[in-house]
């Protein structure tokens, strides 16, 4: 995964979670924040490691599980988002597919 700028990432989405949760949080900027999905699994050993070398950094991490959100909470934040995205105001950056 490369820079979004030379020092990394304010935020990074990860809405699946699973082995590269550790190597994203190397991507973050100091006081960073990383939101993740725990469907796939989250707190594996590269995570831990990730958040203990980066404690200095004061990253932040959050979970999420759409499991807890309604679904018409959902339609509305995918309405927001893309939105968002329709004027050019959040623009995605994807590692890989």
């Amino acid at each position: 995964m490369g820079n979004g700028t030379e020092n990394g990432y304010d935020i990074i989405i990860d809405p699946v979670g699973g082995p590269d949760a550790g190597a994203f949080l190397h991507q973050l900027r100091p006081n960073g924040r990383m939101i993740c999905g725990v469907e796939a699994g989250f707190l594996t050993a590269n995570v831990s490691e990730a958040l203990m070398s980066g404690f200095q950094r004061s990253l932040m991490v959050s979970t999420f599980s759409l499991k807890t959100v309604a679904v018409t909470q959902q339609e509305a934040a995918l309405e927001e988002v893309f939105g968002l995205m329709a004027t050019g105001r959040l623009q995605p950056v994807i590692d890989s597919v």
